[in-house]
């Protein structure tokens, strides 16, 4: 099953993604035209320590590229109402 959805993101850390076992693959996807989107792994991730996805580009979690897709992921931005797509996937 796959699941998208649209979060407007602001400069104070959102969880934007709660943890599930059951999923399989996450993609986190900034479409704002300017400003970039972080993503950290607790609350306290900020435009200096998280890791950057740059306008209109993405990041996709799956086992087979090492990363973890069940995680919390948090997200913050460098400005108010960024948009951006989070798409996940899991088993039933």
């Amino acid at each position: 099953m796959a699941e998208s959805r649209r979060e407007l993101i602001g400069t104070t850390a959102v969880k934007a993604v709660t943890w599930n076992s059951k999923r399989t693959s996450l993609l986190i996807f900034n479409n704002h035209p300017t400003q970039i989107l972080y993503f950290g792994f607790n609350a306290r991730v900020t435009t200096t320590t998280g890791q950057p996805i740059r306008p209109y580009t993405g990041y996709a979690f799956s086992p087979g590229t090492g990363d973890d897709p069940t995680l919390d992921y948090w997200l913050i931005a460098a400005g108010a109402n960024t948009d951006a797509r989070i798409t996940e996937q899991w088993v039933r």
